[in-house]
């Protein structure tokens, strides 16, 4: 078991979550990195004992006030590895065919590992909650680092809604899909890198 879901929960039911959603909209992600996961604390007690959790775990990267609030960002020393011990095609011709499923219906449960590049996610994202906002704790969105630029993203895509406000960061601008109870970001570059080189 990965250290992390001692201290948070297991990430792999909501990662799964993510990339049902992504496939029933048709958004193909196998090429792009899963830079890093989101995990929204209740209150400010928490985020700060899961800072002090946190760091047995990881190494701090950054930790810097946003919008008034405090946002941490760690390296896993371990990390996030998605796996999943069951998998159903969505539809014909997904690129997820082959994986313990054929011609879009179930096959008995084998243990795989999906084929989005044998995914490995180091960077974990801890905000403390927005003054006057009240929502449970867990894990809220995922950010991929795209290859193309956020326009042609978007124009590849024409039939989804996306959230345009991120395009006007002046770093690492980014789009954003919103689901029922979470969401999923693009941006272009990995979070790590904006850290060390761009803040």
């Amino acid at each position: 078991m990965n250290p992390l879901s001692k201290i948070l929960t297991d990430p792999n039911s909501f990662l799964k979550n993510i990339f049902h959603a992504l496939e029933k909209i048709n958004i193909n992600v196998t090429n792009y990195e899963l830079d890093h996961i989101c995990y929204r604390t209740k209150n400010i007690a928490q985020y700060y004992f899961l800072k002090k959790e946190l760091n047995n775990i990881g190494e701090l990267l950054t930790e810097s006030k946003i919008n008034g609030r405090p946002i941490a960002t760690y390296k896993l020393h371990q990390p996030i590895i998605l796996k999943h011990n069951r998998f159903c095609a969505l539809r014909a011709g997904s690129p997820l065919l082959g994986l313990g499923a054929g011609g879009g219906k179930c096959t008995k449960p084998i243990m795989v590992q999906y084929i989005y590049k044998n995914r490995e996610i180091y960077l974990l994202e801890l905000p403390s909650p927005k003054k006057g906002s009240h929502y449970p704790a867990g894990f809220e969105h995922v950010e991929f680092v795209i290859n193309t630029s956020l326009e042609k993203f978007i124009a590849a895509h024409p039939n989804i809604d996306f959230d345009k406000k991120g395009m006007s960061k002046k770093t690492n601008p980014d789009v954003r899909v919103k689901f029922a109870g979470f969401s999923v970001k693009f941006h272009l570059h990995n979070l790590e890198y904006v850290i060390r080189y761009l803040d």
